[in-house]
């Protein structure tokens, strides 16, 4: 008598864990703690929450609030291959810019792969999977445009209005015509 045997395999999906750096871009040997994160995983799923800072990014947060710790390390652990992420910082440190993009990387091969790499890149090392993410020192420029815009504009209309009527005033008396 036959017996049969049907084996099936099922792929597991891995489950990649990741440490993230935050360095100054101009020293990168100089770490950067108290930076804060929220990480999105692309869903593109228009329902879903619009990732900060885009204008067409879909995903769902999967971290919130993720804090850079002395040595400017963030620990992320149970991302998949092949999918994106974004990393979006929400506070820079004290005397830094925040991030005005976020970070979009993928996990495959066991490498890291990097969107825009002027503000991070994969120095993977020892088996282990880091992003290194840059961050420039930085002034706010204050805001412009604010409240008195319009009091300040009307000011100048007026002033630059009195000036020609009494440079025409000026110019009318000396031709003899009064008004």
């Amino acid at each position: 008598s036959k017996t049969e045997v049907v084996i099936t395999n099922t792929k597991v999906s891995q489950t990649l864990d990741i440490r993230i750096k935050k360095v100054d871009s101009k020293q990168p040997e100089k770490v950067l703690s108290n930076a804060v994160f929220d990480l999105y995983r692309d869903t593109g799923v228009e329902t879903d929450t619009l990732i900060p800072n885009t204008t067409d990014k879909y995903g769902v947060r999967v971290n919130e609030a993720i804090v850079t710790d002395t040595n400017g390390f963030i620990s992320v652990e149970g991302l998949t291959e092949n999918v994106a992420y974004y990393l979006v910082e929400t506070q820079a440190p004290n005397g830094y810019n925040l991030l005005n993009i976020p970070i979009e990387f993928k996990i495959s091969d066991g490498r890291i792969s990097v969107e825009n790499t002027e503000m991070s890149n994969d120095i993977s090392e020892n088996n282990e999977l880091i992003l290194l993410v840059k961050n420039e020192i930085g002034y706010t420029l204050p805001e412009t445009g604010g409240s008195g815009k319009s009091l300040v504009t009307f000011g100048g209309l007026l002033l630059v209005s009195v000036a020609i009527l009494l440079m025409c005033k000026k110019l009318f008396r000396k031709k003899g015509v009064s008004f």
